[in-house]
Parts: structure tokens; C-alpha cells; sequence
């Protein structure tokens, strides 16, 4: 549904990994994140920085049981100007039009906070973070 809104083809079947379902690989990319950024973090060599892992567990992913992170509307396909609310929604549709220099005319901006943390998600970063300072 997302690559639809976004306009990307499907990825047909046959062209994922061996017994790597779209799921599967963003797990992928979600521990090779947490992976390469503490590796990063750590060649850094300073005090001041640090790596803290969000606390989210698998079930906090889009589309999963518990999710923390904002998904589509379930709606998007019969109401597509709303792919996705939060309580900034309209005020970032105002601000998008101060960008005329989009070659998108802004068309991805309603959408801007997909995949970012809902309220719950930013407490639960909150939560691992704030012992860490």
C-alpha cells in the first residue's frame, strides 16, 4: 500500500532475497542500522557520544501488533490527501507551500512523518535515553 502512495512499483515475489519477505529485510536493515551506528559511535572515540538503541522491539514495527511508529491511514486508498495524521498534519501542509522549489510540488509532505515514532514511540526513545545522560 505504502509504495503505491509513494508511486513505486510492487516488488514482485520473485525478485526478493531467497526467504526474505519485504518484513524480513527491513528487520534486516533495522539491526544493520543499530549495528553500523554503534560501530560508528565507537570510532568516533569521544565521551561525549554515545549510541542508544531505541527500545523498540519487533513488534513496535509498522504494521505490527504494537506499533510505535505512525503508519498509513486505514483509509488511504478512498481518502489519499490524508495518507497519514498526526497533530502537526496541518500545519506542516501550510509550511510545505512555502517550498515551491520541490520538483514534488510538495506531494510527499502530508505524508512526511510516516515511519516516525507516534507519541508512544518518542516516549519509549525518551525512556532509553534519558538514563544514559
Amino acid at each position: 500500500m505504502l509504495l503505491l502512495f509513494l508511486r513505486l512499483p510492487p516488488v514482485p515475489q520473485e525478485l526478493w532475497p531467497q526467504g526474505n519477505t519485504p518484513i524480513e529485510l527491513a528487520t534486516e536493515f533495522w539491526h544493520e542500522s543499530d549495528r553500523l551506528l554503534k560501530q560508528s559511535v565507537k570510532e568516533v572515540k569521544d565521551p561525549r557520544v554515545t549510541f542508544v538503541a531505541s527500545g523498540f522491539i519487533e513488534e513496535n514495527a509498522l504494521f505490527a501488533s504494537d506499533p510505535l511508529l505512525r503508519e498509513p491511514t486505514p483509509d488511504l486508498f478512498n481518502h489519499p490527501e490524508y495518507p497519514v495524521y498526526d497533530k502537526v498534519y496541518d500545519a506542516r501542509g501550510v509550511a510545505s507551500k512555502k517550498y515551491p522549489q520541490d520538483p514534488e510540488g510538495c506531494s510527499l509532505c502530508p505524508m512526511a512523518s510516516l515511519g516516525h515514532p507516534i507519541e508512544a514511540g518518542a516516549q519509549r526513545y525518551f525512556e532509553s535515553i534519558l538514563p544514559r545522560l
